[in-house]
C-alpha cells in the first residue's frame, strides 16, 4: 500500500496538489453567502435625460447616480470586494431574499423614475422662486410597493 502511494505521489504529484486546490476554489467561488455588495456606479446629468427649453442660462447641474448591487455573493466575492474603498457589504435583508432578480430590477426602475419625477417638481419649485409665471400642475395618484411578505398573494 505504501509503495502504491509513493508511486502515485512520484508520478502524479501535480495532480494530487491541483485537485484539493480546485475543490477549495470551487467552494469559495460558488457557494453563496447571505451578503449583498453595493459598488459605486456613475452619475448621469439630467441634461442627458430631460430637455428644457428656456431663455435662462442654467447655473449648476442636476445629476442622478446609480450603483451596482450583487445579492447572495460567494465567499470569494465578499472577500475581494472588502478591499475596495467604494464598496459596501452587508447582510442581505430577509425582505430582499424573497424577491427575484427581475423584481429587484423593477424596484430599481420604479425608484429611478420616482427620483426623476421628484427632481422635476423640485426644479419647478425653484424656478417659481425666480419667475412667478413658472408653474407645474401635478397630482400623485398611486403608491409604491417595495416589498411584500413571503406568504402574500399580492404580486
Amino acid at each position: 500500500m505504501l509503495k502504491d502511494f509513493k508511486y502515485l505521489f512520484k508520478h502524479f504529484k501535480v495532480i494530487l496538489f491541483i485537485i484539493p486546490i480546485s475543490i477549495f476554489l470551487l467552494i469559495i467561488c460558488l457557494i453563496p453567502v447571505n451578503k449583498t455588495i453595493l459598488i459605486k456606479g456613475d452619475t448621469t446629468k439630467f441634461d442627458d435625460i430631460i430637455e428644457i427649453n428656456n431663455e435662462y442660462e442654467s447655473k449648476g447641474s442636476f445629476s442622478t447616480i446609480f450603483i451596482y448591487s450583487f445579492r447572495n455573493t460567494s465567499l470569494f466575492q465578499s472577500w475581494a470586494e472588502s478591499g475596495i474603498s467604494y464598496s459596501e457589504i452587508y447582510d442581505t435583508p430577509k425582505t430582499s431574499q424573497i424577491l427575484s432578480n427581475e423584481e429587484i430590477n423593477l424596484q430599481g426602475k420604479i425608484q429611478y423614475n420616482q427620483s426623476i419625477s421628484t427632481s422635476i417638481k423640485i426644479a419647478y419649485d425653484y424656478a417659481k422662486e425666480i419667475n412667478n409665471n413658472v408653474s407645474i400642475n401635478y397630482k400623485f395618484e398611486g403608491f409604491y410597493v417595495t416589498a411584500y411578505g413571503l406568504n402574500s398573494k399580492f404580486r
